[in-house]
């Protein structure tokens, strides 16, 4: 998608077709990212993630051209609403009566943006966790996240799920904890909302068809690389790491006086859970004085994250975002190594990523937001604006 997209930047910046590179001081994040008290990360469920090969998903590995709209046999975003809402739909119908009360609320019920990562036994999700959940409503279960997901964005998801049952010592953590929650009645014709809700993985959808949002997500991983075991190299978000290194190392000297402001000394995410609409002004270096190559690193590098949606919405994402590039902001704080603590941001209009480093270099915490989408802002202002009918948000 990487080439589609670079069609937004003006004529004059296009730069010729690149080879995928693959390989803060005056910094404000606030202190709520619950982080710093979060146990080691693990506990293996009585549910098993993965019926999906929790191989490496490091998603820097697979070409973003995949979330080209225009690729022969591409789903429309009417087809993908329509999907998503049968899933829905078919969640509840796989839930007995009990279950499929407890994991429905109102729509604008406030619950719908809460979220953490900490474990559960600490604070407790709203919805149906997995691990209660009977073989057929985990089936139905995880072909709901699928539906929400591009087929990079649901091997990671996989992958994440699966790492929380790495250290089969640890009570508080599983992939039998991952919470489901509907949020409205599943529907085409009207606004509503589904959340995935875990330790190191949460997604908030909105869905208003054909529209559906994706923000806030958070990931997280513990360790970043899987030493031993079935899961061994595994790097659940190495791509999300690897690619920040990647154009920190291209910027020339007085680049980097610009986006590395101090070393590590940083509390947490800034825009982490319970940071709803706290965006701090931009800092760091401005897209507009990148070079074309650097220009492209730092669209591949937010490419990373949008990815994870299902392809028709990635890439009107992935549009929206390059436009705006010149506006977007690159801040990186602390070492200039993976065996070292790091942060970084990336802040443009509608575009906020944090990745930090969570107590030790090898455990971190990310989020993906969007300062004027997050829980669905604008895919519910695009679908108010077209719709002729006038029900409540």
């Amino acid at each position: 998608m990487l080439l589609v997209l670079l069609a937004c930047v003006p004529a004059d910046k296009a730069p010729p077709a690149p080879a995928r590179d693959d390989t803060a001081g005056d910094t404000d994040p606030a202190d709520t990212d619950p982080g710093d008290t979060d146990p080691a990360d693990t506990d293996s469920g009585d549910t098993d993630p993965g019926d999906t090969d929790p191989a490496d998903t490091d998603s820097g590995d697979t070409d973003a051209g995949d979330t080209d709209t225009g690729d022969s046999g591409a789903r429309t975003p009417d087809e993908a609403c329509a999907a998503l809402v049968a899933a829905a739909e078919a969640l509840l119908a796989a839930l007995p009566a009990d279950q499929a009360d407890a994991i429905s609320f109102d729509y604008d019920d406030p619950r719908r943006t809460r979220w953490s990562n900490l474990p559960v036994d600490i604070e407790p999700r709203d919805g149906v966790q997995v691990g209660d959940m009977d073989a057929a409503a985990q089936a139905a279960a995880w072909a709901l996240l699928e539906a929400s997901l591009s087929e990079v964005g649901y091997a990671q998801a996989r992958s994440i799920v699966a790492l929380d049952d790495y250290d089969p010592t640890d009570p508080l953590l599983g992939s039998r904890f991952y919470t489901f929650a509907l949020y409205g009645e599943p529907s085409a014709g009207a606004a509503w909302a589904w959340q995935f809700d875990g330790h190191h993985l949460v997604y908030d959808f909105t869905v208003a068809c054909p529209d559906v949002g994706m923000a806030p997500t958070l990931l997280g991983a513990q360790p970043l690389t899987v030493p031993d075991g079935d899961m061994a190299g595994m790097r659940a978000i190495g791509a999300e790491q690897d690619e920040a290194f990647a154009l920190l190392d291209s910027l020339a000297a007085d680049q980097r006086r610009r986006a590395v402001q101090g070393t590590y000394d940083v509390p947490g995410l800034a825009a982490g859970p319970t940071s709803d609409g706290t965006f701090p002004e931009p800092v760091g270096l401005p897209g507009s004085e990148l070079t074309l190559d650097q220009e492209i690193l730092l669209t591949s590098l937010i490419e990373r994250w949008v990815e994870d949606q299902d392809e028709p919405y990635a890439a009107l994402r992935m549009a929206e975002i390059v436009a705006e590039l010149d506006d977007t902001y690159f801040l990186w704080t602390g070492g200039d190594a993976p065996d070292t603590m790091h942060y970084y941001r990336v802040h443009g209009p509608t575009v906020w990523i944090e990745f930090d480093c969570a107590g030790t270099y090898d455990h971190a915490h990310a989020v993906y937001r969007n300062p004027v989408g997050d829980y669905g802002g604008d895919v519910l202002a695009a679908h108010y604006a077209r719709s002729a009918h006038g029900w409540a948000r």
